[in-house]
Order: C-alpha cells, then sequence, then structure tokens
C-alpha cells in the first residue's frame, strides 16, 4: 500500500472554512479520480501560535496508480485549492510505502 501523504499548515483565521472546504469537496474530488481507496484526516494537537497543522493521507494500491494521479489529476485540484485560499495555507506532500 502507498500512501500519499499531504502536511497543510492552516492560518487560524481561515481554518475553520478550510476544513469545510476540504470534507465536503476537495476530498471527494480526490477519492472521486479512482486512484486511491480511501484517506484518513488528522489534526496535530501540539499546533502553532498563529496556525494549525492538518495531514491527509490518501491510501492507493501502488505507485503506479499515485503517478496516474500524479499526472492526470493533482495539478488541477491543489489549483483549486491554491484560488480558494491564496497564501493563506502551505501544503507539503510526502509519499510513503507501508512495509
Amino acid at each position: 500500500m502507498i500512501i500519499y501523504s499531504v502536511r497543510v499548515e492552516i492560518k487560524n483565521e481561515i481554518f475553520e472554512e478550510y476544513i469545510k472546504f476540504l470534507i465536503t469537496k476537495h476530498i471527494n474530488d480526490v477519492l472521486s479520480t479512482g486512484c486511491f481507496n480511501n484517506f484518513e484526516l488528522k489534526l496535530l494537537l501540539n499546533n502553532l501560535e498563529n496556525s494549525k497543522i492538518i495531514y491527509v493521507d490518501y491510501h492507493c494500491d501502488n505507485e503506479t496508480i499515485l503517478n496516474e494521479y500524479l499526472a492526470k489529476h493533482a495539478r488541477a485540484l491543489r489549483d483549486e485549492v491554491k484560488k480558494r485560499f491564496g497564501d493563506n495555507f502551505i501544503a507539503t506532500r510526502q509519499i510513503m510505502k507501508v512495509i
């Protein structure tokens, strides 16, 4: 299993709006690509003073499927979030394999 982990640092003033968008739209859009089996949404408890950090871990079967997602879907989905929230968040991504 491959985990595509997205770490997002979100400014406190937009946190609730960002989470609502994530839960009601963005995660559904990512899953609807058919590349991922499920996801986990986590909130880091020891957050920063002016922001909160979340992790969204998307699970897929193999690297080929992940590469398909990255090539065909990722850019448009990232651009949509960036257009909506601008510079009020910072997202980084990691790819892991369950061993």
